[in-house]
């Protein structure tokens, strides 16, 4: 994805293309996940998980190959001489200027500056975002498992079935397809700084209305929903920050995207290494609502100049 992200940077025309780029591509990202949730509504019971996997990564390999070595063309570097860029605080018509040239090279700490900002944003918003979503295959695990009436008693009574599977594929797809069109609607009225800020917010209110009614598990849900909505606006613009050709320039861009897209799958890992630590709901969702308070502070930072 930090691949296809430099690429579009490179072969955008203007801002407004390249805004879209980004969220179209984010919204494939998700299109992805659907796809996969109706391939485990079809095989996964009837497969099993091992070839499920086999079956849902196959594109993940073809597609790439048949891109690079038909439709992609090679990319040039611009001649020098223009000095746009897209800036944090950028809105409306200024996203019309064109990207004619590679900017003035920007001081090395205001390459490192927003960076480090995103990846810090990255983690403290990323570890609840994903955590939610093994928080809710544990509700539906926890609802089987009652359904059977003792633990135990059926092999396998905890899984999720291929129903539930595409119901969760569906639910998350919906939530991810709001966010990302809520944040390409705002981009053009609120700066950067602000939609991560407003996003972390809602995330901070939500966390602290689960955690204080864990209890009532249709507030637990709305809570996931609101919690996704707005984690993928906000994934939306470090996206768009993180690949800013005319900010990072050639000689940055591959390394500040990575770096970015590095500490995602940092974050997956230890979300996943969260949820298997702590148990239960409401230590969880607790956990979750420190994230969430640290995520307002490094959303912050972004009105901080570069």
């Amino acid at each position: 994805m930090s691949t296809v992200s430099v690429y579009m940077s490179e072969i955008a025309m203007d801002r407004v293309f390249y805004v879209r780029s980004i969220t179209v591509l984010g919204m494939m990202y998700n299109a992805g996940g659907g796809w996969c949730g109706v391939l485990g509504y079809l095989f996964l019971e009837r497969l099993g998980w091992r070839y499920f996997v086999l079956v849902a990564s196959v594109p993940f390999f073809i597609i790439p190959l048949i891109l690079l070595h038909v439709y992609l063309p090679e990319t040039k570097d611009r001649e020098d001489g223009d000095e746009s860029g897209i800036q944090v605080g950028d809105v409306g018509a200024n996203e019309m200027t064109h990207l004619k040239g590679t900017p003035t090279s920007r001081p090395f700490l205001s390459i490192l500056s927003r960076t480090v900002k995103i990846c810090l944003f990255s983690v403290t918003r990323g570890t609840p975002y994903f955590g939610a979503i093994l928080l809710l295959p544990a509700i539906l695990r926890t609802h089987n498992l009652e359904e059977v009436g003792s633990v135990g008693q059926v092999a396998g009574c905890g899984a999720i079935h291929d129903t539930q599977f595409l119901l969760i594929s569906l639910f998350f797809g919906l939530c991810h397809f709001l966010g990302r069109m809520g944040a390409y609607a705002a981009r053009g009225r609120l700066s950067s700084a602000a939609i991560l800020t407003i996003t972390a917010a809602i995330d901070l209110i939500a966390g602290i209305t689960m955690a204080t009614m864990s209890r009532d598990l249709v507030i637990v849900m709305v809570g996931i929903a609101v919690v996704q909505t707005v984690s993928c606006a906000s994934a939306n613009e470090t996206y768009i920050l993180g690949n800013d050709r005319d900010f990072y320039t050639s000689k940055w861009l591959a390394l500040g995207s990575g770096l970015y897209i590095g500490t995602i799958s940092l974050v997956i890992a230890g979300s996943g290494i969260l949820s298997e630590v702590v148990t239960g709901y409401q230590h969880v969702l607790n956990v979750h609502v420190g994230f969430y308070l640290a995520n307002v502070v490094t959303a912050a930072l972004f009105f901080m100049k570069e």
